[in-house]
């Protein structure tokens, strides 16, 4: 609905279906409509059956089209719960590294794109980058913006953990990220909205942790019993709860002073606890 100075798609993945496609190439050609004429595109992550339709949409609209992956490299990433030290190579020799209040196991992809994008910009004569002023503005992000929601800490002793991931891709990392954790169990506070196509997302999440199901008060939330009675299927243990919050107490309840809580599967569910 704008003409922007520069148009970034993150990545593609299984999600909103209904609405985008039942294909990765379907999906892919819904998002590139945010491709305008003569304006540069960067693509965070790109899939084979991806790549084209993407290349296809650029060069019929006459639009310089990035490949984020094929621009940076990272060299290493270092970090806690707290603050990300990261390095990257771009393709033309440029060394960078950058300390920031980000964290996550997604980070060095997000900085990838970001750091394709910030080319692009200057590129393009709207932006001039300076490294030492880049990396200085991604310090303090989180509490700049007010960046929520995507691995948050909003308790200690047990720690709990927020993350909004809610799609394959997304929750691949969060525990792929929540197993390098050092903890005892695990308890995951999980709830999902009605059009949620659960035999994608399921076998993703681990068996060997207590789940506290619940349903986050908006009308699209999953019915918390409902949700239950079909993960249990799926082979996950737990009980359903009257709201979000009250699953969240009885996790904190069970959970041992090292053990973690994390709340995850709609970014309702994450609304209602932070």
């Amino acid at each position: 609905v704008i003409t922007p100075e520069l148009s970034v798609i993150t990545n593609i993945g299984w999600d909103h279906m209904d609405l985008l496609g039942h294909t990765l190439p379907e999906i892919a050609a819904e998002k590139a409509g945010i491709i305008k004429k003569g304006v540069p595109v960067v693509v965070g992550e790109v899939l084979p059956e991806t790549r084209s339709v993407f290349m296809r949409k650029a060069h019929e609209i006459g639009s310089e089209i990035v490949f984020a992956e094929e621009m940076w490299q990272p060299l290493g990433h270092q970090g806690d719960l707290w603050s990300s030290r990261m390095a990257f190579r771009s393709a033309d020799g440029r060394h960078l590294t950058m300390e920031t209040d980000l964290t996550g196991p997604f980070q060095e992809r997000n900085f990838r794109t970001f750091l394709a994008a910030c080319d692009a910009l200057e590129r393009s004569g709207v932006l001039k980058v300076e490294p030492e002023r880049l990396c200085e503005a991604v310090r303090a992000v989180r509490t700049t913006v007010r960046y929520i929601g995507r691995w948050q800490v909003i308790g200690k002793d047990p720690l709990v953990l927020v993350d909004s991931a809610h799609n394959k891709e997304g929750l691949e990392l969060l525990f792929e990220g929540v197993s390098r954790i050092p903890h005892g169990k695990l308890h995951v506070v999980m709830g999902v909205v009605a059009d949620k196509d659960l035999e994608k997302v399921l076998p993703l999440f681990p068996r060997d942790v207590q789940y506290y199901f619940a349903k986050a008060n908006v009308p699209r939330g999953m019915d918390a019993v409902s949700l239950c009675a079909r993960c249990k299927e799926g082979g996950l243990q737990g009980r359903s709860y009257v709201s979000v919050k009250a699953a969240l107490r009885a996790a904190r309840r069970q959970a041992g002073t090292n053990d973690v809580v994390l709340v995850c599967g709609s970014i309702f569910v994450v609304a209602e606890v932070i």
